[in-house]
């Protein structure tokens, strides 16, 4: 991948909405992380009816791998955690087992017996996950990522357009909970932005 996946169990704060020009002045502040500025991505994220845990498929050089992102911990203050690995980023064709683990995270479960295939090739792995019962819903999203160091972890600005909706965001990232709090006061984030992750927001939107 273009920068490899985080490693570890990594709190997330996110929020949507229009970004004043002085919390981007406020963020845009502090050093560039590892050179990401203005990145374009575009993410198809599965969907399921029941859970959050991130699913996605990430095009990378015209061609797409599975990235799984486990939610482990979720709060009210919507500060959440979760799981990410190399370890769980997959190249397509995908065998029979990763497929079984993804309907585990989304709490979902094949029609019928798929025992006669081996392998899922992109097109018909989001086909079967959309027959799945309940049905995992594909949301496409476009973005353009920046990431800030920030004492203790980082922050990310994001451009990006979903089926239904153009926003912004921005999130907070770190292995220590305690960052993300500090991290929000320091940058006067606005209780006006809407506190989201990506699951949720693929579903109002999507």
């Amino acid at each position: 991948m273009k920068k490899p996946p985080e490693e570890g169990k990594i709190w997330e704060w996110r929020a949507f909405g229009s970004l004043s020009r002085e919390l981007l002045a406020r963020v845009n502040s502090f050093p560039l992380r590892a050179g990401i500025v203005g990145r374009p991505e575009y993410d198809i994220y599965l969907i399921s009816p029941t859970n959050d845990n991130n699913i996605k498929l990430r095009e990378l050089d015209g061609r797409f791998v599975l990235k799984l992102k486990p939610l482990l911990e979720a709060g009210t203050d919507a500060i959440e955690l979760y799981q990410e690995s190399l370890d769980m980023v997959y190249d397509f064709p995908l065998g029979k087992a990763v497929f079984d683990q993804v309907c585990s995270l989304l709490e979902t479960a094949a029609p019928g017996d798929l025992g006669a295939i081996h392998s899922f090739g992109e097109e018909g792995f989001t086909r079967t996950l959309s027959t799945c019962r309940p049905a995992i819903k594909r949301v496409e999203v476009s973005k353009t990522r920046s990431q800030f160091v920030v004492r203790g972890g980082w922050v990310e600005l994001a451009d990006m357009i979903f089926p239904r909706k153009t926003t912004q965001s921005i999130s907070v990232h770190s292995l220590q909970k305690e960052v993300i709090s500090r991290t929000l006061e320091d940058l006067k984030v606005p209780n006006a932005l809407k506190a989201m992750n990506y699951v949720q927001a693929c579903r109002f939107w999507g």
